[in-house]
């Protein structure tokens, strides 16, 4: 998984370029796929890009069978002894989302909070078709990434960091049902940013 930051997020003092999804606490993208029903006890979830770890752990805590996948092994280390902290089972894997290590159709959820929209155009293809191999037929993807609303896009026309509907739709539209765009708004240290999330279902 080839990364680019672009410093639209500004370091920590610390000098973490992922600082931002440093919390503990899950974001709003894994507490919806329990709320909405989608994850349930022992729904099997991966975490594509894990981050530290607050996601995974989570939907663990609910009683979801929860693969992480992330390549940076700082934060994996994190991600396990936080884990081991709050007494919960994730399986941790240092893996690339464009090669995924897991079988065909065995997967029911995804979620990509943020990991696909920070890799290359050529990784970014290869995980949708890695999406749509381990998923279960009517499985779901919930995807979030940096809208082309986003205040950076201007500066960085052809990076695909940044994506509307229309380029989920033709990025995935052969393999998935795609939903209705939310829009989020947020600041981190002063700056304004704009992403979009997407529910999908594997067809």
């Amino acid at each position: 998984m080839q990364f680019k930051f672009f410093k639209i997020f500004k370091r920590s003092r610390r000098g973490k370029e992922n600082s931002q999804w440093e919390g503990q606490g899950p974001t709003s993208l894994a507490t919806e796929l329990v709320d909405q029903g989608l994850v349930k006890e022992g729904t099997h979830v991966l975490d594509l890009g894990c981050g530290f770890g607050r996601n995974a752990n989570w939907l663990a805590s609910k009683g979801a069978l929860v693969d992480a996948i992330n390549i940076n092994d700082e934060e994996l280390s994190i991600a396990k002894r936080r884990a081991n902290e709050l007494n919960v089972n994730v399986n941790y894997i240092k893996a690339d989302a464009g090669t995924l290590p897991f079988s065909d159709s065995s997967i029911d959820v995804i979620l990509d909070a943020g990991c696909t929209h920070m890799c290359n155009g050529k990784t970014q293809k290869e995980s949708i078709l890695e999406a749509n191999r381990i998923l279960k037929p009517g499985g779901y993807l919930k995807f979030f990434g940096f809208s082309k609303e986003h205040p950076s896009y201007k500066k960085n026309s052809s990076n695909p960091q940044f994506r509307d509907l229309k380029d989920i739709k033709r990025q995935y539209g052969k393999y998935f049902e795609i939903g209705e765009p939310k829009k989020k708004e947020w600041e981190q240290n002063g700056d304004k940013h704009i992403g979009l999330e997407i529910l999908m279902k594997r067809k």
